[in-house]
């Protein structure tokens, strides 16, 4: 059984839905959950999935990244999903950022008609398609990552605050903390994408 770290958040008032959110590479729930938070008072309950390699998530092994890493994700959360009883008769959506929004499109795809709606932020996606990374790319990510590593909170902070000014404490703070949470692993690996086929641009999801 995968360990995954999950935040749950009930919906102010009653639920009317229930949202499953996904973060991007070296990112992490606690650092969404401005965003989280908001669902909640529009009447949804909100479950945060840390994937494997973030946050207080289980590791990878060399193993697993044998395979192919995006679709062990897609695994993982769909194992967590399993454990949690989904809403019957009510919208369930799934929302993912970045590295989070390719496997939140791939495991929404996978659940079929359970799901009302995807929302994707800002998804990793390349044109034209294509699920393996640069090793190049993947170099260089695993490259920053080890200088941000090296940096303290307080001046991640400071660079992050010089691109999104507009963002809170807390959020900065989260954001600062996933860099140490963070498997370089993965990130030198770099196959987030899955390979897993994705039909779900020729669903039509009902209105929430």
């Amino acid at each position: 059984m995968t360990i995954l770290r999950t935040t749950w958040l009930p919906s102010v008032g009653g639920a009317r839905g229930m949202l499953i959110a996904l973060p991007g590479l070296i990112e992490s729930v606690e650092a969404m959950l401005p965003t989280l938070r908001h669902w909640t008072t529009r009447g949804f309950d909100v479950l945060g999935i840390d994937p494997r390699g973030h946050s207080g998530s289980e590791r990878w092994s060399e193993d697993l990244l044998e395979g192919h890493a995006g679709d062990v994700i897609v695994e993982d959360i769909l194992q967590v999903v399993d454990l949690w009883q989904l809403p019957q008769g009510k919208p369930l959506v799934f929302f993912g950022h970045s590295a989070g929004g390719t496997a939140a499109a791939a495991v929404a795809a996978r659940l079929s008609e359970r799901v009302s709606a995807v929302i994707l932020e800002d998804p990793f996606w390349r044109l034209p398609v294509n699920q393996f990374q640069n090793p190049q790319v993947a170099s260089r990510a695993q490259l920053e990552l080890w200088r941000m590593k090296a940096l303290s909170p307080a001046q991640r902070i400071e660079e992050i605050r010089a691109i999104f000014p507009q963002w809170n404490e807390d959020e900065l703070e989260a954001w600062a903390r996933a860099k140490d949470d963070t498997d370089i692993a993965l990130v030198a690996n770099g196959h987030v994408i899955p390979l897993t086929r994705m039909d779900y641009t020729d669903r039509r999801f009902g209105s929430l």
